[in-house]
């Protein structure tokens, strides 16, 4: 009665696999339920993978032409080390934050009416780029004291940012940097009037 039995379970497993062999990866979950009255899918184990001409193994060879590889650094001076990789990109991909530039008189932190045009420049390109945020550095040149001249920049980077407001820019989208005579366009000694370092610049990001 048992070996009966016994023959009948190994049928069942065996018609489950050979569906599965037939039918592919992957069976419908029904399969095996139709033929066992069990639930779930039947999954084809089989290795299929082709290892014809196994003992070819050519095409896994490094074919690397090392005559095209030669390492040509430069190794002179190599107690220089430091990286050199430089980007480079086109000119026309590279992206400039808008920038616009105020002149004063000696000593002055007043707007000239050319000052005002450009202010009212910078502040239809803060309009139509829909808001951002704009930065106005007051500068000054080397003529006076150090202390004198960083309120000075101070002075004429605020003026600028009211005139600016006036024109329709937010103020909380405006910062003023005064920065004295440290950061002059044309350098000159300590005390030369140059009229090119009495600035404001504007920069929109």
């Amino acid at each position: 009665m048992l070996r009966p039995l016994i023959l009948v379970a190994l049928l069942v497993l065996g018609g489950c696999a050979d569906g599965a062999r037939v039918a592919g990866r992957q069976l419908a979950t029904n399969t095996c339920a139709a033929s066992t009255g069990t639930v779930g899918p039947c999954y084809d184990g089989t290795d299929r993978t082709d290892r014809t001409n196994r003992d070819n193994v050519i095409d896994q060879t490094d074919r690397t032409n090392r005559d095209s590889v030669v390492d040509r650094t430069d190794r002179a001076n190599r107690d220089d080390v430091t990286d050199r990789t430089v980007w480079c990109a086109e000119p026309a991909m590279m992206i400039v934050a808008p920038s616009f530039m105020v002149f004063f008189d000696w000593d002055q932190s007043n707007l000239s009416a050319q000052a005002q045009a450009i202010i009212r420049q910078a502040a239809a390109a803060y309009k139509a780029k829909g808001g951002a945020q704009i930065t106005a550095t007051g500068h000054t040149d080397r003529s006076g004291s150090e202390t004198y001249n960083m309120a000075l920049s101070l002075r004429r980077a605020n003026a600028v940012k009211d005139a600016l407001v006036s024109e329709g820019v937010k103020a909380s989208d405006i910062s003023v940097v005064g920065v004295g005579e440290a950061q002059p366009l044309v350098p000159t000694p300590d005390g030369v009037r140059e009229a090119q370092n009495r600035r404001v610049q504007i920069v929109l990001r």
